[in-house]
């Protein structure tokens, strides 16, 4: 019925009136002609059921005695029936005793027919008994045709049409003449309600002509102009403010426009991007309904497991999963059909997989479920892991014997530096007292050689000393307990008062917060870095280190995914010496690696590599900011609290 929609009111009367009226007539002529085809049935049937009674009668007495010429001449009175077209008188073993015509070939009667009679193909079939004495002899088979039925229907048919040509004129004229009670006023109406839209005239009313529904409308309509043209003046009056405030609306919508206009612009790009991310995936991508049956299957499905779209649309999940899963897949999935309970919706989790081939593999799967309307979908995203699997096993044993190869060089180191220590004190001991004894008779250049062998012998003692603390950092690391930052910075403090005084620095000190450390590490860690901090400092520029620290969320951090515990300590030490240029930063952290000739500052280039191990050893991070002659602020990041595998 959508052309309705288009049409006028008058029009759309017209055709309801008019269908109206042709569907109730159709349905009475069609029962009309039921009943008459059913009637005229009956007729037929009991017409030839008669004929065929007056048949065996006849017939009964030449069947009793084989006189087939008697037969024949009763059977051909038939012939003032023009509708028969074939008769037979059947012996009772079913054996033909005579037919007409003579002639015809004779059809294969049925020994029975339900009820005596039936149609069939274009004919209709009478089989009766003969009987004589009581006993029956044989049976008489007619068979007329139907076309005396279709010529019935024919004229029914004819009458029908004129019936309902003449009753769809006379409906169509009585529809012409009464839609008019219904379309006038609302074409009046709908005419009332242009001039008012095409003039903006409030004042026009349209006229009532009817106390009905439509009289009511038309009334509400009125009114409605009524409130519309007072309102119409209030807007009139404040026409000049509501211009200034359509302005300035219209403004804030076209920006609000402009701004909806780009997200959905950059809605269409993410949903377009989304489209093509799923096409493209090489991941398993894999819906199945309520019932675990599998509704969609893409590409990469296809390439994981082996099996094409046609293959799995409509089948059960259990056919990508091995036997030993299935049961507690069924398990599981009955338990969420009832109590909406579900172990892995929304996590990710490693399982096996079954190909068409009947490999097993593993994969990584992330279940979720959708929504839509009354219906649950599951959603699964496959991913192959063999290969990540295989990678896996291999870094697990490279790093495994890294691991391994780190703890010899350490041990190396560690052995290296200790046996160093006995030939440098014979070296240092004998200097002394060469130096102490023979000095007078060595002259000046022997004494200048001694003085650089013995200097050269120290230096070589702290470098030993710091590569021996450097080595002590994993192999003679103690375990973590609670550690007050502020007792370990005053302990530190004491400790280099000496040096404050040669430099006439100072150290200023915040609270700091309490955290899971090695303490003795956490000594070494801030000695260094506030020891750097007196140590670089500015010509006639008095060091001052200041520390101060704070506890933070780890989501704050920039590299939030190597911190396992929420709370983080920030320490800061900050220093107004000579600083340094920051595309130095991964330099200064680095073993033996120094920004300064060791004429301008003593050290070794350890310290702050020592540093760095112990902040990785603690699971945490370090790192600095600086700017050439502003001074430089190292920022120690350690968590609060301790994971096992930072500890061992």
């Amino acid at each position: 019925m959508r052309f309705l929609r288009t049409l006028s009111i008058k029009s759309k009367l017209t055709w309801i009136i008019m269908l109206t009226s042709g569907v109730a007539l159709a349905i009475a002529c069609a029962g009309f002609v039921a009943y008459e085809v059913v009637v005229f049935r009956r007729s037929m049937v009991l017409d030839l059921t008669t004929l065929a009674q007056i048949m065996a009668d006849s017939c009964a007495v030449p069947l009793s005695f084989e006189n087939e010429e008697e037969a024949d001449r009763a059977l051909k009175t038939l012939q003032a029936k023009e509708h028969i077209v074939f008769a037979s008188i059947l012996r009772s073993d079913g054996r033909e005793f005579a037919k007409y015509p003579a002639q015809a070939p004779a059809p294969s009667p049925p020994s029975a027919l339900p009820e005596t009679h039936r149609f069939r193909d274009q004919y209709l079939e009478v089989l009766w008994p003969i009987v004589a004495g009581g006993e029956t002899i044989g049976s008489v088979y007619l068979r007329s045709d139907l076309e005396e039925l279709h010529e019935r229907l024919r004229r029914y048919a004819g009458i029908v049409a004129i019936v309902f040509v003449c009753s769809a004129a006379v409906a169509l004229a009585l529809s012409v003449k009464l839609q008019q009670l219904i379309s006038g006023p609302l074409l009046h109406l709908a005419q009332t309600s242009r001039v008012v839209s095409e003039q903006k005239d409030y004042s026009v009313r349209a006229a009532k002509e009817t106390q009905d529904e439509l009289g009511q409308l038309i009334d509400a309509f009125n009114d409605m102009l009524t409130q519309i043209q007072q309102r119409d003046a209030a807007l009139q009056s404040a026409h000049g403010e509501l211009e200034r405030r359509v302005e300035e609306r219209t403004s804030e919508l076209q920006q609000e426009v402009a701004e909806r206009q780009r997200a959905e612009h950059a809605a269409r790009a993410s949903e377009v991007k989304f489209r093509s991310v799923v096409e493209s995936a090489y991941d398993a991508i894999v819906l199945a309904d309520f019932e675990g049956k599998i509704v969609l299957w893409n590409r990469g499905a296809k390439l994981i497991f082996g099996y094409e779209q046609e293959e799995m649309i409509g089948k059960p999940l259990t056919m990508i999963m091995p036997e030993r899963f299935r049961k507690g897949h069924l398990e599981g999935l009955a338990r969420y059909r009832a109590t909406g309970v579900a172990h892995v919706i929304g996590k990710t989790v490693e399982l096996e997989g079954l190909r068409k081939d009947g490999s097993e593999f593993p994969l990584e799967l992330s279940l979720s479920t959708w929504e839509i309307g009354d219906n649950i979908l599951f959603s699964g995203i496959i991913r192959d892991i063999t290969e990540r699997k295989h990678t896996y096993e291999q870094l697990k044993s490279l790093a495994a014997k890294l691991t391994r190869s780190n703890n010899e060089l350490q041990a190396f180191a560690y052995v290296a530096s200790h046996d160093l220590q006995e030939p440098l004190r014979k070296v240092q001991a004998f200097g002394d007292r060469l130096k102490a004894i023979c000095a007078s008779g060595l002259g000046d250049e022997g004494r200048d050689y001694l003085e650089r062998m013995l200097n050269a012998a120290k230096r070589m003692h702290t470098l030993i000393n710091d590569l021996l603390l450097f080595s002590r950092v994993s192999t003679q690391a103690n375990p973590f307990q609670r550690v007050n930052l502020n007792q370990i910075i005053r302990e530190v403090v004491a400790d280099l008062e000496i040096r404050m005084q040669q430099t006439r620095g100072r150290v200023e000190v915040s609270d700091l917060p309490t955290l899971e450390a090695d303490p003795l590490q956490m000594r070494q860690l801030f000695q260094n870095l506030i020891s750097n901090g007196l140590k670089f400092h500015r010509p006639e520029v008095p060091p001052v280190v200041k520390i101060y620290g704070c506890v933070v969320p780890s989501s704050d951090q920039p590299n939030e995914e190597q911190f396992s515990d929420k709370a983080m300590c920030q320490v800061y030490v900050e220093d107004n010496g000579i600083g340094f240029d920051e595309k130095y930063l991964d330099r200064i952290f680095g073993v033996f690696q120094r920004l300064h000739g060791r004429q301008e500052y003593e050290g070794t280039g350890i310290g702050l590599a020592i540093c760095r191990k112990i902040t990785e050893r603690h699971g945490g991070v370090i790192t600095a900011r600086s700017t050439p002659d502003r001074g430089a602020t190292f920022i120690v990041t350690l968590p609060s609290r301790q994971n096992k595998k930072h500890e061992t």
